[in-house]
């Protein structure tokens, strides 16, 4: 039987300032590692309108989080086992309306059996503050749209995906807006953050798409900590995952924009990031194994990711399809496709590494000090707008393999055989800078 637990905001989104009194529920015990305030272990619940606050004020000795800090009594606020081990295998689940704050792990953990389908879930307008990571699910297929999470150390991830969902129900993730906290909201022993990750799309799963979320980064982080816009990881067997309108304000705080990494494998990808924005960070989008972490890079697996009518500004490398050593043989590569626009970087686009590829087609370049550097790797390049771009249009060094046009040779690349037609005007024959192409 539907069971529907609703409060006094119900119908009102988590962060609406018109919200009017709340039904408030907190821990009755001081237990920041472990306890849970609503514990969902059955289908066909809704809770709707409530505040789900880990701070008991009768309480101390917690967890001290956020700026200035609060004493975090509880672990999360919803989750589907009493104890983190054994977890309800739940659907029908929708949890809307609500504020959800202070708390040390998540605001929702949700679980269920990895290969199974559990469908017709939504976590939606709910309102996230003060924690190390607004919601994570593992296996069980949501349509998380429309939160809003601050001062959040991970916003949301999604994990362990393996089978499609009903007929008719479309697991989804949409219009999120994520502004990441301080390292006061951190767990012990974190270096990376996270706005959004996308880990484990395999077997049969459905396409997902992951569309019109904005994370922003108004923060500095200490040395030797690094923080991605979005993360999509392993990902193979031909499914497809769209990022589609997506938003990263870095702020000179995000280590990368966009991340794929362990996308292709058996069966390849389809993994596209398309019609939004990357700006100010470190790296606007990578394909590689940047992360020591995750996956090990004994896995192998090459991985491509498209980026398609992208914007990507003010990073200091735009796009990298970065290759390591300790995997010889194994590609990663970007497509950039028409109406993606790179400027105002050191480096517009990257290729490092041998076993690294660039393909760009029709998008525009300039403005960099290096339109495209391919560094020991290999590029195909045709019909681009490469101008202003202070040092080089191209620059090829270390061996790099390039085919801009006009070559007399076949596909040498590998990538295929470049029409040419890339603008490259406004390079003076000078003998100084800045060079059309620069071959180190």
């Amino acid at each position: 039987k539907a069971v529907s637990v609703v409060g006094p905001n119900a119908g009102k989104a988590g962060c609406d300032p018109t919200r009017g009194l709340e039904a408030i529920v907190r821990t009755a015990v001081n237990d920041p590692n472990n306890a849970v305030l609503f514990d969902l272990e059955a289908s066909g619940v809704t809770v709707d309108g409530l505040l789900f606050d880990g701070d008991n004020p009768a309480m101390s000795g917690g967890h001290a989080m956020g700026n200035p800090p609060v004493d975090v009594n509880a672990a999360d606020a919803i989750q589907n086992s009493p104890d983190g081990n054994t977890y309800a295998q739940i659907d029908h689940i929708t949890i809307q309306n609500n504020k959800i704050q202070n708390f040390a792990w998540q605001g929702i953990y949700l679980e269920v059996d990895f290969n199974s389908n559990h469908s017709w879930n939504y976590i939606r307008t709910n309102c996230f503050v003060n924690m190390y990571e607004g919601l994570q699910t593992y296996a069980l297929l949501v349509d998380i749209s429309d939160n809003v999470m601050s001062q959040v150390g991970r916003g949301l991830s999604r994990h362990g995906v393996n089978v499609p969902a009903d007929v008719n129900f479309v697991p989804q993730i949409a219009n999120n807006t994520i502004t990441m906290g301080d390292e006061s909201v951190w767990q012990a022993g974190t270096t990376r953050v996270i706005g959004i990750w996308v880990n484990y799309h395999r077997g049969t799963a459905d396409p997902l798409n992951v569309t019109g979320n904005t994370v922003n980064f108004p923060l500095a982080y200490g040395s030797g900590h690094t923080a991605y816009g979005f993360w999509a990881l392993t990902i193979d067997g031909g499914r497809t995952v769209n990022f589609t309108g997506n938003v990263v304000n870095g702020n000179g705080n995000c280590t990368i924009g966009f991340l794929g990494s362990a996308v292709g494998g058996t069966g390849g990808a389809n993994v596209t990031v398309s019609n939004g924005s990357l700006n100010n960070a470190g790296f606007g989008g990578m394909v590689g194994h940047f992360d020591g972490t995750y996956p090990d890079p004994g896995l192998s697996w090459a991985s491509l990711v498209t980026f398609n009518n992208v914007t990507v500004s003010g990073c200091s490398t735009g796009l990298c399809a970065l290759a390591v050593a300790s995997e010889p043989g194994v590609l990663q590569e970007i497509v950039a496709l028409g109406g993606t626009s790179v400027s105002g970087g050191a480096t517009g686009a990257s290729v490092s590494g041998t076993d690294a590829a660039l393909m760009a087609t029709q998008a525009s370049i300039t403005g960099n000090t290096v339109g495209i550097d391919v560094n020991a790797g290999k590029a195909l390049i045709q019909n681009n707008t490469l101008t202003a771009n202070t040092e080089a249009g191209i620059r090829a060094e270390h061996g790099a393999t390039v085919d801009a046009g006009a070559c007399g040779v076949v596909n040498y690349t590998g990538l295929g055989t470049s029409t040419g037609g890339n603008d490259l005007s406004g390079y003076v024959f000078d003998n100084a800078v800045p060079w059309a192409v620069e071959d180190l």
